[in-house]
């Protein structure tokens, strides 16, 4: 009877262990669930390109990796669902050209330990519009350090390369007439002055315009490269002759500087000519 009582409350032991065992494994198993809830989230809302390519049962060919993975964001880059983007590779969604360019990235994060970052190269978003973007990748590997994912971010650098290609063109480059400006001119003659140690000539044109100034202050607004007056209602207000003909020379000061040939405005009404072949 003693032996059945022991054997007994061994039984409640071992139940309530693995009642115990059981709780634990239900809460790590919400624990997991809610966890994976929170990062896709996080994922969902990062307002960056992502996506993860998954690796064929016996292929490490990056060409061969199919998205199994996106974000909103990506969807919205590439003017695609993640129902249409599910098991497609770069082949299916950009040009032959851009393709080549991913895999090869792809290659390089596949036999990385660290993650990648792949150079600056075009893609075509959604839209048909043309964008420069750079891709973090990095690989995901097994225990036995086989790649099973690749995690892809992509940048859209398009308007940062616009804005520095306009800050650099905003400082070398008069904002009125669009002539180069002292700083831009003074680097193209330090270039004329090596030359002409070599050569041995070259020729300064100084001019200097009346009123420019006035001219250049009161209406008229740079458009497209050239300088005209301001329109109003589809007319144009009236410049006087002698103003026009003063804006006219900015224009003609370009076609006159073409070649090896150089110009700058250094200061309100002065503009310089460098002709090293004269």
């Amino acid at each position: 009877m003693a032996e059945l009582n022991a054997t007994a409350e061994s039984l409640q032991r071992q139940h309530a262990a693995i009642d115990d065992l059981n709780q634990k494994l239900s809460q790590s198993q919400q624990t997991e669930a809610r966890t994976k809830i929170f990062l896709d989230t996080i994922v969902e809302h990062i307002p960056l390109p992502i996506s993860v390519k998954v690796a064929p049962s016996s292929s490490q060919d990056a060409r061969d990796w199919r998205i199994t993975l996106v974000n909103k964001a990506y969807e919205h880059f590439t003017g695609i669902s993640r129902a249409e983007l599910a098991g497609k590779s770069a082949r299916d969604i950009y040009s032959e050209e851009s393709a080549d360019t991913i895999a090869a990235s792809d290659d390089d994060a596949l036999e990385s330990t660290a993650a990648v970052v792949a150079r600056e190269f075009p893609l075509v978003a959604a839209g048909n519009v043309a964008r420069v973007v750079s891709a973090k990748k990095v690989a995901i590997r097994d225990n036995d350090g086989n790649a099973q994912y690749l995690l892809t971010v992509l940048d859209d650098v398009t308007e940062r390369r616009r804005s520095e290609q306009l800050i650099a063109h905003m400082a070398h480059f008069d904002t009125l007439t669009n002539l180069p400006n002292r700083a831009a001119f003074n680097a193209r003659f330090a270039t004329t002055l090596e030359k002409a140690a070599v050569n041995g000539e070259f020729t300064i044109l100084s001019i200097d315009l009346d009123r420019v100034k006035e001219t250049i202050g009161c209406r008229p607004r740079p458009c497209g490269g050239r300088i005209h007056s301001r329109a109003v209602g589809g007319t144009f207000l009236r410049t006087p002759r002698s103003w026009r003909r003063r804006l006219s020379y900015c224009n003609r000061s370009r076609r006159a500087s073409r070649g090896n040939r150089s110009r700058g405005r250094l200061a309100g009404s002065y503009v310089r000519l460098n002709l090293p072949s004269v």
